[in-house]
């Protein structure tokens, strides 16, 4: 068991908006007190584009590729998007109020 701490590299203004703003990990475990970055190694990026809005939709799009010759369902669904951001949602509320729902 470890800490994570999920947060846009450059925050702005408002929330949300996750998949298309490059996010910073950090975590800790075992004896560590402070979070540290949790980055992937570079080659997990080696093919896709630098920027992360058009690597994001580019392995979405991957995935459709995939999926529609053989009959999987890799790629996420609109189910999957509302079961994420009614998490997102509890999180925020939760955050709001400073106590875990």
């Amino acid at each position: 068991m470890g800490d994570q701490r999920h947060a846009r590299r450059n925050p702005g203004d408002g929330r949300g908006r996750a998949q298309i703003v490059q996010l910073a990990i950090r975590g800790a475990n075992g004896n560590a007190c402070e979070l540290a970055s949790l980055a992937p190694p570079a080659s997990a990026y080696d093919g896709w584009p630098d920027n992360s809005v058009a690597r994001n939709i580019a392995r979405l799009y991957a995935l459709v590729a995939r999926d529609n010759p053989s009959g999987t369902r890799s790629a996420p669904s609109f189910r999957d998007a509302v079961a994420l951001h009614e998490t997102i949602d509890a999180i925020e509320r939760s955050a709001d109020r400073s106590e875990p729902q």
